[in-house]
């Protein structure tokens, strides 16, 4: 099944059963279903429909989608869903889904602080390595932070490699062989 078709059916079938059980008042009013996702996110009363909704968001990798997970984030009182939120911008990305990780690195809760660190080794990329690069080199971290970011460093450098070798692969360029059996050149 395709992803959109997923995720259509997936958000049909929370806010559906949100509506069922009272979650969504009848004043709700949405533009569009990504609007109804969304409201669901910030008002509903029931927690696994507030989760899957963040999850969803995420899944669309809309920008769009950056606002209400970032409320469901800084405003949230559920830990979970907080938690949820900050993977959900890790899948989306771009530069306030960098803040908002980046940002969350310095909750006082150790378990938002490696949601942030998971939420940046699933974005990737440049930025992603120099936040988490700043928490290996935070002595003060602790040491479940710190194997977070050593676990999600590494999955970025292997992905990294991946590509780097498909690429040349692609355009029958030799990688130098440290490359291939390290991920870096020493």
């Amino acid at each position: 099944m395709a992803t959109g078709t997923w995720f259509f059916l997936s958000a049909v079938a929370v806010v559906a059963g949100a509506c069922d059980s009272g979650t969504l008042q009848p004043s709700f009013h949405a533009d569009n279903f990504g609007d109804l996702v969304a409201s669901l996110l910030l008002e509903g009363k029931d927690s696994w429909a507030r989760k899957k909704a963040a999850e969803d968001l995420g899944k669309t990798r809309s920008k769009e989608a950056i606002g209400p997970l970032s409320k469901a984030f800084t405003q949230g009182e559920d830990l979970a869903l907080r938690k949820v939120a900050l993977k959900a911008l890790g899948k989306i990305g771009g530069p306030e889904a960098v803040e908002l990780l980046s940002q969350a690195l310095q909750d006082k809760d150790p378990g938002v602080r490696v949601a942030a660190v998971e939420a940046f080794a699933i974005m990737g990329g440049t930025e992603a390595i120099k936040a988490l690069s700043r928490v290996l080199q935070h002595r003060n971290e602790i040491d479940s932070v710190r194997a977070a970011a050593e676990k999600s460093l590494s999955s970025i450098r292997r992905d990294l490699k991946d590509r780097l070798e498909v690429w040349s692969q692609s355009v029958g360029f030799r990688l130098h062989p440290q490359v291939t059996s390290t991920g870096s050149m020493n």
